[in-house]
């Protein structure tokens, strides 16, 4: 069955207990199940959320450590969707509260980045990134000229300064995004 199929709440320690008591359970009915048609707008709703959050939420800004924790963000809020439309257990967005390392764990073992040679290094050098920003308050150019070399065309690479570089962190940012939106729709309307 295709991922999000199920909107039944998890079970809780009460009913665990009174199907001891009982002996049955309310087991799974037609009504715990979404529809084809919710599960496309679900699907196409996070598509239309994932197309405009770069756009909307990457500031604009000279300050690269700012470009890096919003870009850090807007990548996993990215990553918190692919779990969430991946999953087949229908979940709201909140109640995903994992770190962004184990979001991204969960989403490489759904099956994001497999087979792409560059996608989950660059986002593991982007968290190392966000790390060293966000406790060390220090950056490391090197990292950020990394993803970067992974990431965008060799022009960027000619006059690397910080305008350059958040230019670079927003399209890969999108990218992002975009790989996400794409795998997301595969596994859903292809059956992957």
């Amino acid at each position: 069955m295709k991922p999000l199929h199920s909107k039944k709440k998890r079970t809780t320690l009460n009913e665990a207990q009174m199907f001891i008591k009982k002996g049955h359970g309310s087991g799974m009915k037609s009504e715990d199940y979404i529809s084809n048609t919710q599960r496309n707008e679900i699907v196409s709703k996070v598509g239309a959320e994932l197309l405009e959050v770069v756009k909307r939420r990457f500031p604009r800004t000279a300050n690269l450590e700012y470009a890096i924790l919003k870009g850090h963000l807007i990548i996993e809020y990215a990553l918190t969707q692919y779990i969430r439309c991946s999953s087949y257990v229908l979940v709201e967005i909140d109640n995903i509260n994992f770190s962004f390392s184990k979001k991204l764990e969960i989403s490489i073992l759904m099956g994001f980045g497999n087979g792409d040679p560059t996608l989950i290094p660059s986002i593991e050098l982007f968290n190392k990134l966000r790390n060293q920003v966000a406790h060390k308050f220090e950056i490391n150019k090197n990292l950020v000229d990394e993803i970067i070399r992974l990431n965008c065309d060799e022009e960027w690479l000619i006059d690397l300064n910080d305008r350059t570089r958040i230019r670079c962190l927003k399209a890969f940012c999108a990218s992002i995004c975009g790989r996400i939106l794409g795998a997301i729709e595969a596994k859903v309307f292809l059956l992957i």
